[in-house]
């Protein structure tokens, strides 16, 4: 059965609600790039031919393996670079999606490295069902882009966000990251002009976070000072001009056009994938690194392509981490990172996805934090207030206490 494009706009299945009982949401990690941003935490390694014909066929074993019996409600294809693989590769991969017969999911998505895009790549994406691409602009300031180590100018980043929309993409998101090292707030706010001249449907801005072992330390050992008040800047300027391109904060580095509406409380062109997570929802994690989360079992995948390879090709399981979570530590951990999203935790929704009360469970942690003035009740549920959105990480923590009964 051919995987159908995904209606984002259909709303028979609750928007903004996530995947439990036989639902789960599908990522797909593809580990390969041009070459490893000094940045990067993510596994990923150079570019193989042989190894990429190798994993593409493990990769769809594993699909066809782990999805029995689940319905699948979103797509996401990560990385690395997954449009680094030759277009006969992405076509098997994609028909291989297909042919799961997914054909209420609701959203298919692809990450695309500005480098890798061509009018007949875009055009292939399209045909076999992608309806949301996810450009890893990052800057369209070149001297950003080469302390960033990124493989692609500004030039090549404009061109591939114009190819894809030339292919009759009407969803595609552009990634940027601000709080870089030696990074103006002239030089954001020049990035941020020419991105909203672009018209995005979606936009995701992320502060660098830098590792201390990363390739990135050793190339500017004082990165580790982050300029704080610098970056705080930066990020207010962004939430005080997104309007200009018609685009409205939905979760705390999110943005989303709202010219198709919204739904409970969250724009029709949010990343509907990414509020599966937010939201607890339940997804399988396919291909190297990948991490699942079914029944309150997280676990991983073989972070190595070629062990992963063979475990796939000789039937074993590649997962190697289980992480076991009793319910009310599964709950925490959904009651502070969905409030990452601006409209909060609806009161019933919650009980719905935990089955705890957020109220009472949480009932000192919630007093605290009303107090501090970093969220706000309401009749429904808890939302973060404009204090609580720069603090989120801190909010989340209160939820995150082990709790005993």
């Amino acid at each position: 059965m051919k995987l159908s494009q995904a209606n984002i706009f259909d709303t028979s299945s609750e928007f903004g609600v996530p995947a439990l009982g036989r639902q789960a949401a599908l990522y797909i990690h593809i580990p390969f790039c041009i070459r490893k941003c000094p940045y990067c935490s993510f596994y990923s390694i150079p570019y193989n031919q042989t190894l990429a014909d190798r994993l593409i066929s493990a990769i769809i074993q594993e699909l066809n393996n782990k999805t029995v019996n689940i319905e699948i409600t979103t797509i996401f294809i990560g990385g690395g670079t997954p449009t680094i693989l030759p277009i006969r590769k992405m076509e098997a991969l994609l028909k291989a999606i297909n042919n799961l017969g997914a054909t209420h999911s609701r959203e298919i998505s692809i990450e695309a490295n500005p480098a890798t895009i061509t009018p007949d790549y875009a055009k292939l994406l399209k045909d076999l069902g992608v309806t949301r691409v996810s450009l890893g602009v990052q800057s369209l300031n070149d001297r950003i882009l080469k302390i960033l180590g990124r493989p692609h100018n500004s030039k090549a980043a404009i061109e591939s966000f114009d190819i894809l929309r030339k292919a009759g993409f009407d969803n595609i998101n552009i990634d940027l990251i601000y709080g870089v090292p030696y990074q103006s707030l002239n030089d954001w706010s020049f990035t941020l002009a020419q991105t909203f001249s672009l018209k995005p449907d979606h936009l995701s801005c992320y502060e660098l976070t830098i590792e201390e072992d990363s390739a990135f330390m050793k190339l500017f050992p004082k990165a580790a000072e982050t300029d704080e008040e610098t970056s705080l800047a930066m990020y207010n300027y962004l939430r005080d001009n997104v309007s200009k391109a018609d685009l409205v904060q939905y979760e705390i580095s999110n943005f989303a056009s709202r010219r198709f509406g919204q739904k409970n409380d969250i724009p029709l062109l949010a990343c509907s994938h990414n509020i599966n997570y937010w939201r607890g929802g339940q997804y399988i994690g396919i291909g190297p690194s990948a991490t699942s989360y079914l029944n309150n079992d997280r676990f991983q995948n073989i972070k190595d392509v070629i062990q992963y390879c063979e475990c796939v090709e000789k039937n074993r399981d590649p997962t190697t981490e289980h992480d076991i979570l009793t319910p009310i530590e599964r709950a925490g951990e959904i009651a502070g990172f969905g409030l990452r999203v601006l409209a909060g935790w609806p009161f019933a929704l919650f009980k719905i996805v935990t089955g705890f009360d957020l109220l009472s469970t949480w009932a000192k942690e919630i007093e605290n934090l009303i107090k501090k003035g970093l969220i706000i009740k309401k009749a429904c549920g808890l939302q973060l207030s404009s204090k609580g959105i720069i603090f989120a990480d801190e909010v989340a923590k209160e939820f995150l206490k082990i709790k005993t009964s």
